[in-house]
């Protein structure tokens, strides 16, 4: 049978190679006898040389650890041996963590390897055995933005130029080894990572780092965990922070639910007795739920797991929301939720070849001129060819090269508590002109800054909402009607503002 890829692991003994290759096996239907031993060992690691195991035209090769003194040249020559393989290659290199810093010994393990292959490769860093409380550290993006960067950077100090590694951090389920069951994130982060190829020739001999190597690493690590401690700290006291804005926050809520029962009763339609019914009713005839401004189902957002399409993103789940740094958000609730509608999208084409989708009132950055300090809020509709907007590919705006109209499945428009999301790979508002209210003449920008301030109450509600519901039927049936009908009421205010 012909193999038309190797998913290759490395890495030390003891951390769940032999395990995750068996299970992987048996998602794919193999039902025989495991093929590769794992469990407990004492001493050296259970892997000695190279093993491989063919299934359904994929190869399985599990390696040695170079850590175990009691084979590392033997292990070197294995890998080397496994890299030699040649072909279309998934690489995947498991390590070992101790209070969120990684091992050295699994750092020089990673560079002694890439140092042994002369083409730029992509693969992927598996940190496994993670503890609870690591886990729960690293679901606040800026934490794990940080143990990344620490394996980022450490990748660096090889010889040889290689793509930066995918990572995944694989929580610890208590099991002893060889009983470890992976999750199902761990099998979806392998399967998408890209191949590369590796011709055998391109592979050069697999040295061991050596004790000055290895001390150097060592010496960048204890750096590291010394800068982990300080920002540890400086996370502390900026919680502390937090803790004093929210509740200043909780304090002027009060404040804010009053000045929204003013602007209910002077909105022009509704009276100011008007019953949560009635002012639902007029909702649903002024502004169609299937004409809300949002993006389509298959729209791509970058979670902290990699990209998904939009009508896979869960409540709770941080979401990129910023094109030059990745700053990501909690997407705590939907301001439009219609998995089944379907309607028509502005599908915008960029000269980097990629392409975004939005309804026609939905805002994103955009410029007539490519200096970033230029892009303001413009609806989809206004939107021309040949002007720029913000993308996460490129450093500086790139150019719309067409603007044509699709219909798509799906209505999604998430709610985070900031003003912009990226979708697309492209900077966007969380916000859309009012439906009711699309033909009434004013600036965009003043458009996008009415939604922002408008749309508080529902932002600070669900913000410390428990609810794991994709919505909030109450929210749907009430609160998410008047703030339109408010943000629509005051968008047609502010058009003397600007006449």
């Amino acid at each position: 049978m012909t193999i038309s890829q190797t998913l290759l692991l490395l890495g030390n003994p003891r951390i769940g190679k032999s395990a995750f290759l068996n299970a992987v096996l048996a998602k794919a239907g193999y039902k025989g006898k495991a093929n590769f031993e794992s469990g407990l060992s004492f001493g050296g690691g259970l892997t000695q040389v190279l093993q491989q195991f063919e299934y359904k035209g994929v190869r399985y090769a599990d390696t040695p650890g170079l850590a175990d003194p009691t084979i590392a040249e033997k292990a070197a020559k294995e890998i080397e041996m496994g890299l030699k393989l040649g072909g279309s290659f998934t690489i995947v290199f498991f390590v070992k963590q101790i209070n969120g810093m990684i091992v050295c010994e699994d750092m020089t393990t990673i560079t002694s390897v890439l140092n042994s292959i002369d083409v730029p490769i992509t693969y992927g860093v598996v940190v496994n055995q993670v503890s609870e409380n690591v886990m729960k550290a690293l679901q606040i993006p800026q934490n794990k933005l940080k143990a990344e960067s620490q394996i980022q950077m450490a990748v660096k100090k090889t010889s040889k130029e290689h793509n930066q590694p995918e990572i995944w951090f694989e929580g610890s389920d208590g099991s002893e080894p060889g009983e470890w069951v992976p999750s199902e994130g761990l099998f979806n982060f392998v399967e998408t990572l890209p191949q590369t190829i590796i011709p055998a020739e391109k592979v050069s001999e697999v040295k061991q780092a050596n004790k000055a190597e290895a001390q150097d690493m060592q010496n960048y690590l204890d750096a590291m965990t010394n800068v982990f401690q300080l920002q540890l700290t400086e996370m502390k006291n900026q919680n502390r922070v937090l803790m004093d804005q929210m509740q200043q926050q909780n304090a002027n809520f009060e404040k804010e639910r009053e000045i929204m029962k003013q602007m209910i009763q002077n909105m022009p339609k509704p009276s100011a007795g008007m019953s949560r019914s009635d002012m639902e009713a007029m909702m649903k005839k002024n502004v169609p739920e299937p004409q809300g401004g949002c993006f389509p189902g298959d729209a791509i957002v970058q979670t902290l797991s990699g990209n998904v399409k939009l009508c896979n993103v869960q409540l709770g789940d941080y979401i990129r929301v910023s094109a030059n740094d990745s700053k990501f958000e909690r997407v705590i609730g939907w301001y439009d939720f219609f998995p089944a509608a379907s309607r028509g999208f502005t599908v915008l084409a960029f000269a980097d070849g990629s392409k975004a989708s939005l309804t026609p009132n939905h805002m994103l950055f955009a410029s007539v001129s490519q200096n970033v300090d230029s892009l303001v809020a413009h609806q989809a509709a206004n939107v021309k060819p040949g002007m720029f907007v913000a993308s996460v590919n490129s450093a500086v705006p790139i150019q719309v090269t067409s603007v044509t109209e699709e219909t798509r499945l799906g209505i999604f428009s998430p709610v985070v508590f900031g003003d912009k999301v990226v979708v697309d790979g492209i900077l966007m508002s969380a916000y859309a002109k009012p439906s009711a209210f699309v033909d009434v003449e004013i600036s965009d920008v003043w458009v996008h800054t009415l939604c922002h301030a408008g749309s508080l109450p529902i932002r600070m509600s669900l913000s410390v909402s428990t609810s794991t519901e994709k919505q909030s039927s109450s929210l749907v049936s009430w609160m998410l009607p008047a703030i339109k009908s408010i943000v629509g009421g005051s968008v047609k205010g502010a058009t003397s503002l600007v006449a």
